[in-house]
Order: structure tokens, then C-alpha cells, then sequence
């Protein structure tokens, strides 16, 4: 069986701390989500993404009711119809519960096949890259999984470096 392509996320600063910020909405036992847009570059093992900006839910964009992430479709085209305009990855970053690590969940899997189609329609050509953020109080750290699609194919995020931050 051959080995799924890998991935490399990098993030910087003031990014980070935005997103972190962010995710930590309805820290410590719900989830939040946003909308970012990467650059990318093809590599012999697989993709770099890079974060290059962090589009955030206005009011009403991901439901507060509802423990998981729950995106509303106005969001979701905005977020496609801006990549229509830009020549940017589109991704979708969520957090899980603190202490919850970041595995995929089955409601993960079914929102990233989705937004893979979803997404290629509007940035064909371009990667779909998802992330999930989870902070770890027994070592004050986050740590992130992701994976991209690109190609037909699904490519695992091996790494995530963040400039100046603490991160498994």
C-alpha cells in the first residue's frame, strides 16, 4: 500500500495568536470554526501550506446553539464565492473540545469530503486544506491534525510549524 502524500502547514505570527483567539470562543468544552485562505507549493513528498489569512464567522455564520460546528451555507459561499477572486487554498479551521485531541471525528470526515467538492467547484486547481486545534491543559500546549485534498488525493499534514509558538 503506498503511503498517503504529506503535507507541511506553516503559520506566523500575528496569525496565530488571531486564530488561537479565535478558537477558543466557547473554550473549554465546545467548538468553534472559521474560514482562512493558504498558499501552497507542490514539493516532491507532497504540499507547504502556508496561512496566509484568517476569514472569521460573523454573527450568525457558525451556530452557537450546537456544541460541534455548525457552518451556515451563507458563510460557506461567501467563503467560495472570495476564492472565486483570489488564487489562495481554501481551508477550514476548527477547534475541538479542551483535552479532546484532535482526531478527526466521523462528522469531520463527512464536512471535509463535502467541502473538498464543494470548494474545488469554486477554486479549481487548488488544494482544500482542513485543520483541527485542540489545547492540551496537562501541558498548556495545542496540538493540530489536518489533511489536504489536492489532486484527487488526500494529503495528511505531518507538521505544523507556528513562528514563536509552542505546538504538538
Amino acid at each position: 500500500m503506498t503511503a498517503a502524500p504529506l503535507a507541511l502547514l506553516r503559520v506566523a505570527e500575528p496569525e496565530w495568536s488571531a486564530l488561537v483567539t479565535l478558537l477558543r470562543t466557547r473554550y473549554p468544552h465546545d467548538e468553534w470554526a472559521t474560514f482562512a485562505r493558504a498558499g501552497w507549493r507542490e514539493t516532491p513528498d507532497g504540499l507547504v501550506v502556508t496561512l496566509a489569512g484568517i476569514d472569521p464567522p460573523e454573527s450568525g455564520d457558525v451556530d452557537p446553539r450546537v456544541s460541534h460546528v455548525a457552518i451556515d451555507e451563507r458563510y460557506s459561499l461567501r467563503a467560495a464565492l472570495a476564492a472565486e477572486r483570489h488564487a489562495l487554498a481554501v481551508t477550514v479551521i476548527h477547534s475541538h473540545p479542551e483535552g479532546c485531541g484532535t482526531d478527526p471525528s466521523v462528522v469531520d470526515d463527512d464536512m471535509d469530503r463535502y467541502y473538498a467538492r464543494y470548494f474545488g467547484d469554486f477554486a479549481p486547481g487548488r488544494p482544500y486544506v482542513s485543520l483541527i486545534v485542540a489545547h492540551d491543559p496537562d501541558c498548556d500546549a495545542f496540538s493540530a491534525t489536518g489533511r489536504a485534498f489536492f489532486n484527487g488525493c488526500w494529503h495528511r499534514v505531518a507538521g505544523v510549524t507556528v513562528e514563536g509558538a509552542r505546538i504538538a
